[in-house]
């Protein structure tokens, strides 16, 4: 089969030894050998052992093995240089031989396995596109890329992990060249300000389900840092924002601070004009109760808001004779002590130039043409 290029025994659970005759396809460009749970692991990776180093090692570009036993990538795979995409997704790795910088991938997806650490010289990443270890077990973000590359990947993952450091962080830690950042859920304290610092031209950043409760005067400062227009923040432990905020996220478009410890509207996010959507819902203090009480008064003076979010939280009485100056959406739902009265917003709000989103029940007064939401 010499002009054979895709080959796929995907789901071939009756196939119970690894096919060597694979070895023998010399022009072999992709092969996908996912869903193979019935291989043991030596049995799989003595396979991989020899195809690695077999005539169609050499010409394998694309190589999928989700969903196996496969508890390491051998030291074999650095035989394979024309490899560019790995997809190693829900196996039990948990060792990482260095394949060498000269294996250029350009995606490599090794989510939900068991790595603990991402050895030095692992591949080369000048031309990787996306780069995925989530749902592991790395304790410390990897200083493996270059914020001042000439080459931008289009995201970077290491949501779900046990992150609770970076590497090199305060001593020559150089970023990460990559526009879509994730973070989530780890173990990080405090807002990851070394990722700014080091030029890293990020777009979208997502920070939520960590232990943030720490954003460090600064930490939003850097060479590229007005490159950065989508922030996630949410479920974390912050009480403010520092005051240098908006003088370098001023090009922040879409921002969420849900599920956090506010117990006041952070006013400097306001001061970005391109901020289109803010979301500041579900407030809760240490001890788990309510703490944002207050209307964010003079909120009608940012012109470019879209959208407002403060749901769930515990705002009271809304006097502000402001109200007829909103000229966006304004969410309120589940604040179940408010008192609001919109009769000198309702022509706007009637004209479809406002909008106030609640709950049946809640003290809305002023404008029938109010819809609760059900």
């Amino acid at each position: 089969l010499e002009e054979c290029r895709d080959v796929e025994i995907y789901n071939c659970q009756k196939m119970t030894e690894f096919p060597e005759e694979l070895n023998e396809l010399k022009n072999l460009e992709a092969l996908n050998l996912a869903m193979n749970p019935q291989f043991s692991s030596e049995e799989l990776l003595d396979g991989l052992k020899s195809l690695a180093t077999s005539d169609a090692g050499k010409s394998i570009q694309i190589l999928y093995l989700g969903y196996n036993n496969l508890t390491e990538i051998p030291k074999e795979f650095a035989e394979m240089k024309k490899l560019s995409k790995l997809d190693c997704v829900h196996n039990k790795i948990k060792t990482l031989y260095p394949m060498g910088a000269d294996i250029d991938l350009t995606q490599l997806t090794m989510d939900y396995n068991e790595i603990e650490e991402i050895p030095d010289n692992f591949s080369g990443i000048n031309n990787i596109e996306t780069y995925s270890f989530s749902h592991n077990k790395l304790k410390v973000l990897p200083d493996m890329f270059d914020a001042s590359s000439i080459y931008v990947m289009s995201s970077v993952n290491f949501s779900y992990n046990e992150i609770a450091s970076i590497e090199n962080d305060g001593n020559g830690y150089k970023g990460i060249n990559a526009s879509t950042i994730d973070l989530s859920y780890n173990k990080l304290t405090k807002f990851p300000g070394a990722i700014i610092q080091a030029g890293s031209p990020v777009s979208s950043l997502t920070l939520a389900g960590n232990q943030i409760s720490e954003f460090p005067k600064g930490a939003s400062k850097g060479p590229r840092a007005n490159m950065l227009n989508t922030l996630d923040l949410t479920f974390n432990c912050l009480t403010e924002l520092p005051e240098d905020f908006s003088t370098n996220f001023y090009y922040i478009v879409q921002m969420d601070l849900s599920y956090n410890r506010f117990n006041k509207f952070p006013f400097e996010a306001l001061y970005i004009q391109t901020l289109r959507s803010i979301a500041v819902r579900h407030q809760r203090d240490a001890d788990g109760y309510r703490c944002m009480k207050e209307w964010p008064t003079a909120v009608y003076a940012h012109h470019g808001l879209r959208v407002l979010y403060l749901g769930s939280n515990d705002i009271r009485r809304v006097v502000d004779y402001t109200l007829d100056k909103i000229r966006f959406g304004v969410e309120l739902t589940d604040n179940p002590n408010i008192s609001i009265d919109l009769t000198t917003a309702c022509p706007y709000i009637t004209a479809g130039l406002a909008s106030f989103l609640f709950d049946p029940g809640q003290d809305v007064r002023g404008c029938d043409a109010v819809v609760p939401k059900y």
